[in-house]
């Protein structure tokens, strides 16, 4: 995005010869479009809710690397749709991207298992049921 470290990131890009190999895009409006353009997806969150772009990374058949943190640790299964890694430990980060880069099978199981899942068990339907469901249930504990 267009965040307070853009500028310092992209002078540490330049530092570190890196600006062929990196690109900051800023707001993307078509994440379909995006997301098809991608090998992985890395999401290195330190709080995370749902985790919606990853379960978006997922179904476009990608693999998701994340940080074991908040509904991240209910939609991508390490090592099958993905890694997830500790929080602030960017050697682990590293060491995901890596092997995922050098295995290139690798990354196309788990964005195949990661399309699989979010159409079982992540569609608008499914969740919207799931909703119910559990209001219902409060409901229930109420009476």
């Amino acid at each position: 995005g267009e965040g307070p470290c853009r500028d310092e990131l992209e002078q540490l890009t330049d530092r570190l010869g890196l600006r062929d190999e990196v690109r900051f895009l800023g707001f993307v409006a078509d994440t379909a479009e995006f997301l098809s353009t991608i090998d992985l997806f890395v999401m290195p969150s330190l709080f995370e809710g749902l985790g919606v772009a990853a379960l978006e990374a997922m179904a476009a058949g990608k693999p998701v690397i994340a940080t074991s943190t908040g509904g991240l640790t209910e939609s991508v299964l390490d090592g099958v749709t993905g890694f997830l890694v500790p929080a602030r430990d960017p050697a682990a980060l590293t060491e995901a991207i890596a092997k995922l880069v050098r295995t290139p099978s690798l990354a196309g199981e788990m964005g195949r298992q990661g399309r699989e899942r979010v159409m079982q068990h992540f569609t608008l339907a499914q969740m919207a049921q799931r909703n119910e469901s559990f209001y219902y249930e409060l409901l229930d504990s109420l009476q």
